[in-house]
């Protein structure tokens, strides 16, 4: 989710003043020296790439939208990706600046914030999408099932993103963040993360029995290619909250 930030501690004032808000800082950055941060940022653009044909994709070829009548699929494809590049295209940006050690206001998290508001809603996107796709072909239960999930999800995301929306204020106003919001925003996130692996897990076994019940090629995919992926994607989230915190 939100970035670490190092160094400075809690903050302990309590001013609700913007007095940092023109005071400059320097974002985390190694001036291009650190081998995983180039490489992280090279990832990033090649993301961006890739998620612009996606969109183009999920645009132009009806065999992606299966049954025309689900307006999640329909619309929820293109929005998720479309959040997610912009997401994307912000850590480029604001990676570039902390490597290149520019000197920026606090007013830059600002530009944190909707960041994290276009990377929640792209990521429970993704995966309701994904869920609702897989329930379709098992049953109703599963579908009730997968649809509980989500919105436990949404929940969870919205409480995160709460505490991290919280974070980025307090360093604009007050140039560091309150124990509340920054021990909210850790546990709140470790939640997040096991959760979502507790649901990708619950999605592999579902998907397995889609593909034995309906043997199409959209559940075939799922198994395949979407399930392992998602898989992988929740497995890192849940290693790299535990590291971080």
């Amino acid at each position: 989710m939100a970035p670490r930030r190092g160094g400075g501690g809690y903050s302990s004032g309590s001013s609700s003043s913007c007095y940092y808000c023109t005071e400059t800082t320097y974002l985390p950055g190694y001036n291009w020296q650190y081998p995983t941060s180039t490489a992280l940022f090279a990832l990033n653009v090649i993301l961006l790439i890739v998620l612009i044909a996606c969109m183009v994709l999920t645009r132009r070829f009806k065999w992606i939208r299966e049954r025309g009548t689900d307006k999640l699929r329909n619309s929820g494809y293109f929005t998720a990706t479309l959040f997610m590049f912009l997401s994307t295209l912000l850590q480029v940006i604001f990676s570039a600046l902390g490597e290149s050690e520019v000197a920026v206001t606090y007013l830059v998290y600002i530009g944190y914030i909707i960041k994290e508001i276009f990377w929640t809603i792209a990521s429970v996107l993704i995966v309701a999408i994904i869920a609702r796709t897989i329930a379709e072909d098992v049953g109703a239960l599963s579908q009730k099932i997968a649809t509980f999930g989500i919105a436990f999800l949404w929940t969870i995301s919205i409480i995160v993103l709460g505490f991290s929306i919280a974070l980025y204020a307090e360093y604009i106003a007050m140039g560091g963040a309150e124990y509340i919001a920054t021990m909210g925003y850790i546990y709140s996130s470790i939640i997040w993360a096991s959760y979502l692996f507790a649901f990708t897990l619950f999605l592999c076994g579902l998907a397995v029995f889609a593909v034995l019940k309906r043997r199409s090629m959209g559940s075939l995919l799922m198994l395949i290619i979407v399930i392992p992926s998602l898989f992988l994607k929740s497995l890192l989230e849940l290693v790299t909250e535990a590291n971080n915190n």
